[in-house]
């Protein structure tokens, strides 16, 4: 289990930065979900790989919030 887990999780995570489609982020985010819903503990064991998920986690929402406030400032631009 442990080769499966450190070498999927890491693509999982490749997947959910690089992929510019937001629902392709999203599916793959589930994924790694229900992994740790499912067999959770195995995962956190992992040397790293706490880190690396809360790491994606984080940057994910930072540039989601960047792209919303982005957006609400061109709104408003729109409409001044």
């Amino acid at each position: 289990m442990y080769n499966m887990i450190t070498a999927s999780v890491p693509k999982f995570l490749t997947v959910i930065q690089e992929d510019s489609e937001v629902q392709v982020a999203i599916a793959t985010l589930d994924i790694i979900n229900e992994m740790l819903g499912k067999i959770g503990h195995p995962i956190t064991q992992c040397t790293g790989m706490p880190e690396k998920i809360l790491t994606t986690v984080r940057d994910v929402l930072q540039q989601k919030v960047k792209t919303t406030r982005t957006a609400g400032m061109q709104l408003h631009l729109e409409h001044t």
